[in-house]
């Protein structure tokens, strides 16, 4: 009988794994429930063919057609190209039975514990009662509920940028065009997303120390006066009535030290969640799932190869980590206004000065690194550049992939 994987989660990410695992011939379940909350989020078109590639078509019939993307930043308004708005209640309910569909079982199940020993052992509770899992691997792909301690594993130590929550409520307002935009305010910045029937969700994201909330019904309060505060005309909304689904969630930037251990590996904002202002939750999720399959099967399959997927999987999420740090910080940079903003100033700065890519690239020379090839990871030659650190691999004589992609 095949290998029995598990999956800690029901988003993109455990989706994503899922699949991959199973076209591997690994047999999978997933435990997990769907998210509650009525949150609207935008994809790019390269994340939207990332997950028709990994066969999610249901969940994509759910994702709008490509609408308008503005940025008020700095005191102007400029377009921002084009992004994809998903519902995620929706979006999520396809995913599952996309996996379904696919013969990979699903329970919407609550994951009580998780305790790493001989035979990873996983608690669930449905309808009071409580269950116990075993396989022979177990992927955490419960963002980032998944907590820092697990019994039998070693203390998760994180990296943590800047303390940030994201408040955010749904409102209806005049129906108009669909359309979504970042709006920088001296406290923070918003995100807003329309859909064409006027239904608007807004998320505004600030300091978690600034905050003077009682309850969460007092959201939907500040985040119009955030509105407000912005120049009139600038945003095409009007009219906001019967404000509802206040939801506050920490969204501060992590990045977990040790992601994989002894039959275990975390994936997605689990592993690994970077700061909303870069726009790249769904792909950042992905970057991790995609690669996942690989590992654990180079894991389960070629043991005297585990360190080396190890060393594949931290070194990747590492890398990552740090380039889309770097790229939100260089957008909080272009916001000069409000220099007495604590906000803002600790922004400016985390997570260090270097620079997103070097004014010129150069070929550092050639090295054995681990790459992902054919559903295992291995070690081969690869191309290192000041720009490619993880490096270039040539799979043939026409194609060349790049590493951290």
């Amino acid at each position: 009988m095949s290998q029995h994987i598990l999956v800690l989660g029901c988003g993109p990410a455990a989706a994503v794994t899922s699949l991959g695992l199973q076209h591997l011939g690994y047999r999978v379940t997933v435990l997990g429930l769907l998210r509650p909350y009525p949150v609207t989020e935008g994809i790019s078109d390269r994340v939207y063919q990332a997950l028709a590639s990994s066969g999610l078509h249901s969940a994509l019939e759910t994702v709008s057609p490509p609408v308008a993307r503005s940025a008020i930043w700095n005191g102007t308004s400029r377009r921002a190209n084009t992004e994809r708005l998903l519902f995620r209640p929706v979006f999520d309910a396809a995913v599952l039975d996309d996996l379904r569909n696919q013969g990979v079982r699903v329970e919407q199940v609550r994951v009580h514990s998780f305790a790493a020993a001989d035979q990873r052992v996983v608690k669930t509770i449905a309808g009071g009662q409580l269950r116990n899992w075993q396989a022979d691997f177990v992927v955490d792909a419960r963002g980032r509920a998944a907590g820092r301690h697990s019994a039998g594993l070693a203390k998760l130590e994180r990296v943590r940028g800047p303390e940030t929550v994201s408040l955010a409520c749904c409102w209806d307002s005049d129906p108009n065009a669909a359309f979504s935009a970042v709006v920088s305010v001296e406290e923070g910045w918003l995100w807003l997303a329309r859909t064409a029937t006027g239904r608007l969700f807004t998320q505004f994201t600030t300091r978690a120390s600034q905050l003077d909330l009682a309850t969460k019904s007092d959201i939907p309060a500040l985040i119009a006066a955030r509105l407000e505060s912005v120049t009139p005309g600038a945003l095409p909304v009007a009219n906001l009535v019967n404000a509802s689904a206040p939801l506050a969630r920490s969204s501060t930037a992590i990045l977990v030290d040790n992601p994989v251990q002894d039959g275990y590996i975390r994936i997605g904002d689990a592993a690994m969640a970077v700061d909303p202002l870069s726009g790249n939750g769904i792909f950042q999720s992905l970057s991790s799932a995609l690669v996942a399959p690989a590992v654990i099967n180079t894991i389960l399959r070629r043991p005297e190869d585990a360190e080396l997927a190890r060393q594949f999987y931290r070194r990747r999420l590492h890398h990552l980590f740090y380039r889309f740090a770097r790229i939100g910080r260089d957008f909080y940079q272009s916001e000069s206004r409000w220099e007495s903003s604590s906000f803002w100033r600790d922004r400016r700065c985390w997570p260090d000065q270097l620079a997103v890519h070097p004014e010129r690239d150069t070929v550092l020379g050639t090295a054995p690194r681990p790459v992902l090839n054919e559903g295992f990871i291995e070690l081969k030659s690869v191309l290192l550049t000041a720009d490619q650190p993880l490096g270039i691999w040539r799979v043939d004589g026409r194609e060349v992939t790049r590493q951290q992609m």
